[in-house]
C-alpha cells in the first residue's frame, strides 16, 4: 500500500507525518509518536499562532482530535508558515479527510458558526491592560495584608486608632476589587472582547460598548502590526530593554454606513477566527480571509 510521508518544520524541530491509508502517524523531534487510526479521527483544525519566534518567524497550530479507548484526545502541533512540506501536508489532509478537516472552508463549520443560537467570542488585544490590572491588584492586596497584620502584631496600634485602620483596610479592599474584577472579566471573555451572533457584532471594552448589525458594517483593509513584550517594568524606555517575545497583531477596521468606523485590535489568531466567520457570512472574500491567515 502506498504511504504518504511529510517531513515538516516547526519551531521545536522536525515533525514527521505518515499515512498508510488506515492510520496516521505523527513523530515529533522528542521521539513522541502517535498512531491515529483513520476511523478514530474526529477533527483536524487550523489556527494562526499569535506569537512570533525570533529565528523562525510566524507559525500556525494544527489541532488533531481523535478517540482513544473511548476517550477524546487532542494534540496541538506548531508548524511554520511558508514551508513547502508543511503546505503539502495541508493539501494532503484536506484531500484525504475532507469531512473532518477544518483547515480550509468547511460547510460543517459554517453551519455551526452561523447557527441562530450560536454566540461566538473573540478576544481583543489586552495584554498591556491585563498586566497593569494584575500589578495594581497585587500591590493593593499586599498593602491590605500588611495593614491587617499590623493590627494584630504591632504594639503601636492602640484601641483609639484601630477603627481608622479597619476603615482604611475596607477602602483598600474596595479599590483592589475594581481592577481584580476587571481582570477576571477579561480572562472570562466578558470584557475586551468581540461577540457575534446571527444579528450582528458587539464590541465590549472598558467603559465602551458598541453594537453593529451585519447589514450596516463593512470590513476595511486590515493592518498587520507587532507588539514587543518586554521583561521588567517600563523597560521600553531603557537603552538596555530586553524583548521577551513579539506578538503578532491585526488591526481590523469596520466601516459603518453612517460614515464612522471603529478599529478592532486583535491577536493574530483571534483575528483569523473572526475572519473565518466574516467569510462564511459573505462579508469578506476568501483572499481577504487568507490575508489574515484565517485559512492557509
Amino acid at each position: 500500500m502506498k504511504k504518504d510521508f511529510f517531513q515538516c518544520d516547526g519551531p521545536s524541530g522536525t515533525i514527521e507525518f505518515e499515512s498508510d491509508g488506515d492510520n496516521l502517524y505523527i513523530r515529533e523531534s522528542d521521539e513522541n509518536e502517535y498512531l491515529i487510526p483513520s476511523n478514530a479521527l474526529r477533527r483536524i483544525g487550523y489556527r494562526n499562532h499569535p506569537w512570533i519566534f525570533r529565528d523562525n518567524g510566524v507559525c500556525f497550530r494544527l489541532s488533531i482530535t481523535w478517540l482513544n479507548n473511548g476517550r477524546e484526545r487532542k494534540r496541538d502541533i506548531l508548524l511554520l508558515h511558508d514551508r513547502q512540506a508543511n503546505s503539502d501536508l495541508i493539501l494532503f489532509l484536506k484531500s484525504r479527510y475532507p469531512d473532518l478537516c477544518f483547515i480550509g472552508p468547511n460547510e460543517g463549520e459554517k453551519e455551526g458558526l452561523l447557527s441562530s443560537s450560536r454566540v461566538n467570542h473573540y478576544r481583543l488585544y489586552a495584554l498591556g491592560l491585563a498586566a497593569t490590572l494584575g500589578i495594581i491588584s497585587a500591590i493593593l492586596i499586599i498593602q491590605i495584608i500588611f495593614l491587617y497584620l499590623s493590627l494584630y502584631t504591632s504594639q503601636f496600634v492602640m484601641v483609639s486608632n484601630a477603627g481608622v485602620f479597619y476603615r482604611a483596610g475596607e477602602i483598600l479592599v474596595i479599590f483592589a476589587l475594581i481592577p481584580l474584577i476587571s481582570l477576571i472579566m477579561i480572562i472570562r471573555k466578558k470584557l475586551m472582547v468581540v461577540r457575534t451572533d446571527h444579528r450582528g457584532l458587539i464590541m465590549q471594552k472598558v467603559f465602551v460598548r458598541k453594537t453593529l448589525m451585519w447589514d450596516e458594517l463593512e470590513p476595511g483593509c486590515v493592518s498587520n502590526v507587532t507588539s514587543n513584550v518586554y521583561t521588567g517594568l517600563f523597560c521600553y524606555n531603557s537603552d538596555q530593554a530586553n524583548v521577551l517575545t513579539v506578538s503578532s497583531l491585526v488591526e481590523v477596521p469596520l466601516r459603518i454606513r453612517t460614515g464612522k468606523s471603529i478599529v478592532l485590535r486583535m491577536p493574530a489568531d483571534e483575528a483569523g477566527m473572526l475572519y473565518r466567520e466574516l467569510y462564511y457570512r459573505g462579508k469578506v472574500s476568501l483572499e481577504e480571509a487568507k490575508g489574515v491567515k484565517a485559512f492557509p
